[in-house]
Parts: structure tokens; sequence; C-alpha cells
């Protein structure tokens, strides 16, 4: 597979889990991280190698058996249909593009999947993503806080970002990229105008996005006052007011008119711009007043889910209430551990202690992987890939939930 992939060595109790250039699936074994004598467990994309053992340095798994879900196919024997071969991640994939081994035999803008060893089409800004090499122009596969992995846009300036993106530097990205100003890929925060916006934003001119406004007469220059979180002239009497607005030192106000969110108390509603009253719906989810509920199309309806993808980063889906909660304690996902110790209470067995590393060895720090679920839609949850890990020695394979723990996920700015 051209190009970095995770790589590692072992360290005492846990494994390190690097990036290093690899020829092809388990070709090339990285060199072990002290003198005991230890197998290794790989990736089966390429793109991982790992050197695990127990503190005596006693192959972990040893058997040549697979550890893993019985949902999952082993080979495309498993899959009913037809050309379906099975991937990395235990599924049943029917190829689009012709097979390969390195983005090169792909060509632009294609990229090798290492999972299904097939050429597979790069996604845009902001589309869904599912590997290092998966993306445009340079873009980086980034976990986003409210759920899922999308591409940024490799960029200098904001000058390069289209409307309602700033070009930002990514902690442990190479290049600064484009991201969404809301922190959403699914909601842009886009607006005409002010009325598009929550109480105390304004649609910004050139960016037509929602952005702060002010919020008292002492940020106005000019002796101008705040007005529905815009500078504007003093009113001087009722005739320089719209009707039913009078003039109140300097404001055209409604009597009675809501100006704030706080102003519409009731449920399911929101201080609307253009008339000055409360109106049923809402803006943001603030206005529904109540926690299980969301605001979607200026509607306030349940924050229910029937799977983990419909979850924030940081939940997943619990079956039983259809409702999105955060991560169970028994599954430590990305939790802080020590991969040189030889047990670890924050990541205990059949979870996987492991420390990543850049490509010139250095630390990035100690994570745990938690095995993936029995489940064919809900194996890892979202902004996690399920990767099946292979000794290519003994056989020995265990299907782990996997993504860069390091990088935090976006949020808004």
């Amino acid at each position: 597979m051209e190009g970095s992939g995770p790589s590692a060595s072992r360290a005492r109790g846990g494994f390190v889990l690097s990036f290093a250039l690899l020829a092809a699936c388990g070709a090339d074994k990285a060199a072990s991280g002290d003198a005991t004598s230890a197998a290794t467990l790989s990736d089966v994309t390429g793109e991982t190698t790992v050197t695990i053992s127990d503190a005596n340095g006693e192959t972990l798994d040893a058997g040549g058996e697979t550890s893993g879900p019985t949902s999952f196919c082993a080979t495309a024997d498993d899959c009913a249909e037809s050309g379906a071969l099975c991937a990395c991640d235990g599924s049943c994939v029917v190829p689009t593009g012709k097979a390969c081994t390195e983005d090169r035999n792909c060509g632009v803008p294609n990229w090798c999947n290492p999972c299904t060893g097939h050429c597979e089409p790069q996604a845009a800004l902001c589309e869904p993503c599912a590997g290092e090499h998966g993306c445009v122009d340079q873009g980086a596969c980034l976990p986003f806080a409210s759920g899922g992995n999308f591409c940024g846009l490799a960029c200098v300036t904001d000058v390069a970002c289209p409307a309602g993106y700033h070009c930002r530097t990514i902690a442990h990205i190479d290049l600064k990229q484009c991201t969404p100003d809301s922190g959403r890929c699914d909601a842009l925060g886009l607006c005409q105008t002010d009325g598009d916006c929550p109480v105390g934003e304004i649609c910004q001119d050139v960016k037509k996005t929602c952005g702060p406004g002010c919020t008292e007469d002492g940020q106005c220059p000019d002796a101008k006052v705040c007005a529905s979180a815009r500078c504007v002239p003093p009113c001087g009497g009722n005739g320089d007011c719209t009707a039913p607005a009078e003039c109140d030192a300097g404001h055209c106000k409604i009597p009675g008119a809501c100006e704030k969110a706080a102003d519409c108390p009731a449920p399911a509603t929101y201080c609307s711009r253009e008339t000055g009253q409360c109106a049923p719906g809402c803006l943001e989810d603030a206005d529904c007043k109540d926690a299980a509920k969301v605001c979607a199309d200026k509607a306030c309806v349940d924050k229910g889910c029937l799977h983990h993808f419909e979850c924030a980063f940081g939940k997943v889906c619990d079956h039983a209430s259809g409702a999105c909660v955060p991560y169970p304690a028994d599954m430590p996902y990305c939790a802080s551990c020590d991969a040189a110790a030889e047990t670890n209470p924050s990541c205990p067995e059949p979870n996987l202690c492991v420390q990543y590393q850049d490509a010139d060895g250095k630390a990035l720090g100690d994570f745990c992987l938690v095995p993936c679920a029995d489940d064919p839609i809900d194996r890892c949850p979202s902004g996690w890939g399920c990767k099946k890990l292979e000794n290519p020695e003994t056989g020995d394979a265990r299907y782990m939930c996997e993504r860069p723990c390091y990088l935090n996920p976006v949020t808004t700015p």
C-alpha cells in the first residue's frame, strides 16, 4: 500500500501502533520493541502491523483461530451476493472498481481501498470517508464530534475554502484543512437573512453564515444602538420606526414583543426576528426546552436513534431506550492506558492497550481498543472502523474497533 499506514512494535503489557511505509498485506513486520520473543499481529489491510505479547513475551491468542463476532465473514464463500468479497472489517462487499494494491493502480481521482483491495472514487469536501487516502486534493479524513468521519480540503488560507468553511490547523495533520464553521458537515449553518439565524446572531453579508452580532449598545461605533444583534442609527421618535413599533430610548420596539429566546419560555417556541413575537417551532435545540428533542427544519422532533451512526461522537445508540447515550463504562473506547504496563485496569481484556507513533517513532499517546460487536450494523460507534487484526505467522485474528485516537474530533470553532 502506497503512503503511510500504522505499524507497531511491542511495549511491555500492550503494543505500539505506529505509522510506516508498507509494501503489501503483512509483507513487512515491525521490529520488536524489547528483547522478548513476540509474534506480529497485522491489520489485514496492510496498513497496520502490531507486535503483541504478554509481559513474559508469550504470544497472545495463539492457536490459529479467529476471535471475532460470528456474523462476520471469513472468506468470500461466506457471502451470498454474486461477486462479493470479504472485506477487512468482516463485511461482504461487491466492489465496483478494479483490483489494486496501491493508489497509483487506480488513477486520479480514485484511491485503492486497502480494506477491499479495489479502486474507489475519492470523496470530496465534507463527504463521508473511510481512509487516509480517501479524500480528493490532499484532504484529510477527519472525525467529527457530531458523528462520523468526513473529508477536509487542503488549504493555505481561507481563500481556498467555500462559504461556510475556514482554513484551520488540525493537530497531527501536515496540511491545513478547510472545515465547516458549524462543526458539522450535515448542517453548514448557511443563511440568507438574519431570520435564518438564532437570536443574538446575524447572517454575515459575505460568507452567508450565521455569526455573533452585538449584544449591547456599547459594542456599536458612531453612537449607534444594538437592535436585533446589528448596530443601527438610533431612532429620534416614533416616526423613525415602522408601526406598530415605537421609539424607546433610541430603540424601535413593539410593545410586548420578545427580544431574546428567554422571552419565549413555552416549549417549542422561539422569538421571531421578523415579527418580534414568540412563534411556534425552533431555531436551535434550546428552543425545544426538552432534552429529549432536537430542532430539525424549525420543528422540534424526538431525539431518537436506531443505530450508532445516528449518534454524536462519544455516544452509542441504546437500543432499549432508543436514545444516544455515552459510551458504557465496560467499553473504554480510546480511553487512556499504559501500553508499557503489565496490566491496565482502564483497558482490561478482551480490550487492547496500544501506543500510537508517527513515522519518526514519536509517541502520540496510549489508547484502548475495544472488540467489534457481533452486529452487522452496529459493530462500532460512529467515527470508528471495525478492523481485523491478524497474526501472519499463526493465523490468529481479532476484530477491533479502531480510529486514530490522538486526533480530536472537529467541533464548532
